[in-house]
């Protein structure tokens, strides 16, 4: 009988030790995946970041828009930085007024952030911008579900040069990336 005992306390012993090393893997490759989508987010940000401030101190034209293309998922936004910049002798007053969509694309809402007032909109007030300086805004590109697409939000910045005073970000939409979806 102490065999058949023997034989049972082994079976039992290998039988946790099989079963705490299944749930010890199964907790380090779920460990693994959240540090991994984390590793994924954090590189995505501060690419973006990159994008956004890598060359705005040396603008070069009255109106830069940065990036000049996005991607985002259906029903999702972005930001992209709009800068216009007074390159000439004289302060000069500035409008930013946005086509806030692409030619027939009613399912993309663009708009222009600007701290003055704290708001929205398609265009901003008139703002002087002393000569050699420039000022930034945030415009905010949203899908409203519409279809996978390439499309554009476009920019015209008002009182300045006859020139270089047009600017575009092309916005490429795909699927979401949801749980369901």
């Amino acid at each position: 009988m102490t065999k058949k005992g023997a034989i049972e306390l082994s079976m039992t012993t290998i039988i946790v030790i099989v079963l705490g090393v299944t749930l010890l893997i199964l907790g380090f490759v779920f460990i693994k995946g959240i540090f991994g989508s984390l590793g994924g987010i954090s590189d995505t940000t501060f690419d973006k970041a990159q994008t956004l401030l890598t060359g705005l101190e040396s603008v070069d034209s009255f109106l830069t828009v940065s990036p000049s293309m996005i991607t985002i998922e259906q029903g999702s936004d972005d930001v992209v930085k709009v800068i216009v910049a007074n390159l000439e002798q004289d302060a000069g007053s500035v409008n930013v007024n946005l086509r806030s969509r692409s030619r027939d694309d009613d399912q993309l809402k663009c708009l222009i952030f600007h701290d003055t007032a704290n708001s929205e909109g398609s265009a901003t007030s008139a703002k002087t911008i002393e000569s050699g300086k420039q000022e930034s805004y945030s415009l905010i590109v949203q899908d409203v579900g519409g279809p996978l697409r390439t499309t554009a939000c476009y920019v015209v910045a008002e009182g300045g040069p006859a020139t270089g005073n047009t600017g575009a970000v092309t916005v490429r939409v795909i699927k979401s990336g949801g749980i369901l979806g």
